[in-house]
């Protein structure tokens, strides 16, 4: 089912890869928040079963972690980095709005 993923607050210039389970899913370079929206990127993965394992890595920032989810029909997940380089996932059956 197609899960939407949006990397929200305290990026600057990150690079960013998010596997679920060992599959490579989302990679990029120079992520950066929007500080108008609140928004750095977003993107649509294919994820399959009841629960998954979706894993972020930035290796400029010494950050690998890995979070399970349940998965639903309409899932949005969000995920910021706070001061402080710590992730902050939010889940939710509707999609996140950005102004």
């Amino acid at each position: 089912m197609k899960v939407s993923i949006d990397l929200q607050e305290g990026f600057f210039n990150d690079e960013v890869t998010i596997f679920e389970k060992d599959k490579k899913i989302y990679h990029a370079e120079k992520i950066k928040t929007r500080m108008q929206i609140g928004l750095a990127a977003s993107f649509e993965a294919d994820l399959s079963g009841e629960k998954t394992t979706l894993r972020i890595v930035i290796p400029n920032r010494q950050i690998d972690e890995t979070k399970e989810i349940e998965l639903a029909e309409n899932l949005h997940v969000a995920i910021s980095l706070t001061e402080d380089d710590k992730l902050e996932w939010k889940m939710s059956e509707a999609p996140f709005m950005y102004a």
